[in-house]
């Protein structure tokens, strides 16, 4: 799922997970690409994700750096309260 961080890929797959997914022309190498990767394919005129472990997948693997962030932030907030301003040890 490393291909899932490249640009090209993402600029793809992110729309058809939020349910914009647009047409791209034949001659968009970076659709090719994501089709050619077997991560989606075209059903009824849209694409989806080529099954659904790989829509499961999909979404796990772009989550989980927002799931990451959101974490340590909570984290950080939790040390706030608990021994006062620590913002020097954050920068």
């Amino acid at each position: 799922m490393e291909r899932l961080k490249e640009a090209r890929v993402q600029r793809i797959i992110e729309p058809v997970i939020i349910g914009e997914s647009k047409g791209y022309s034949v001659l968009d190498d970076d659709h090719q690409y994501v089709l050619d990767l077997g991560l989606l394919r075209h059903a009824e005129g849209h694409l989806v994700p080529a099954n659904p472990i790989y829509g499961e997948v999909i979404i796990r693997t772009l989550s989980s750096r927002t799931q990451m962030e959101t974490q340590v932030t909570l984290w950080r907030e939790n040390l706030s309260r608990r021994f006062g301003t620590i913002g020097w040890v954050y920068g």
